[in-house]
């Protein structure tokens, strides 16, 4: 496990805050943030039993009142779920275009390498160019 905070010679932790971070926006949750939880979550081995450990959350009181909390400790729990799956299991199942060195089909209405990053010949709202000799157009005053 990760020291966190300042230690002394003796080994003894010397800070008088730590402050906690909201795992959902990174940001820090302050000491007068009274709305603010930690939630310990028990982990579940694959036969349905608690193993004994526990995987904490922060959420800062800002994403409670606004009532995004739930939505935000699901969406940390599938993110967390995604990066423990094998690398492998992922490919086998892609099938044919998963395979290395072969590109994927074009997508439908993409541009053909030759035009990326060409820009369109007119710009949205741009005026159509103007003709040679023609007597300039006029707004009318009503």
């Amino acid at each position: 496990m990760a020291t966190i905070g300042m230690f002394n010679e003796e080994g003894e932790n010397v800070d008088l805050y730590i402050p906690r971070k909201c795992h959902a926006t990174n940001t820090l949750i302050e000491a007068h943030d009274h709305a603010a939880v930690q939630i310990s979550i028990a982990n579940v081995g694959s036969n349905g039993v608690i193993d004994g450990t526990t995987t904490t959350l922060c959420i800062a009181g800002y994403l409670r009142s606004q009532g995004e909390s739930d939505h935000a400790i699901n969406h940390i729990a599938i993110d967390r779920r995604k990066s423990k799956k094998p690398a492998a299991r992922g490919a086998a199942a892609g099938g044919a275009a998963a395979q290395k060195g072969t590109r994927p089909s074009a997508q439908k209405g993409a541009r053909p390498p030759a035009q990326k990053g060409a820009r369109p010949s007119a710009q949205k709202g741009a005026r159509p160019p103007a003709q040679k000799g023609a007597a300039p157009t006029r707004k009318s005053r009503a």
